[in-house]
């Protein structure tokens, strides 16, 4: 399982690289994430290295493997995966 991302991940992986769509997904998560000018920004660094923002955004890496893990504490084998 790979460990959680913050707001530092989040700005270097998301905002920097151009691919935020201003979903608002980590808005509703962060009081250090807000919208600027239409556009959704870290306005102060949180120091959390393991915050919910870089999980819950879209436009950063999906681990399925990792929710089964936690809900069926193995991996599941029970669906075909995408080549």
């Amino acid at each position: 399982m790979e460990e959680s991302k913050g707001s530092v991940s989040l700005e270097r992986d998301v905002f920097d690289k151009g691919l935020c769509t201003s979903c608002g997904a980590c808005v509703g998560l962060c009081p250090y994430i807000q919208v600027v000018k239409d556009k959704v920004a870290v306005i102060e660094h949180c120091r959390i290295s393991e915050g919910q923002c870089y999980d819950f955004c879209p436009r950063t890496h999906t681990d399925i493997q990792d929710p089964n893990e936690r809900v069926f504490a193995e991996e599941r084998k029970d669906f075909f995966h995408l080549i």
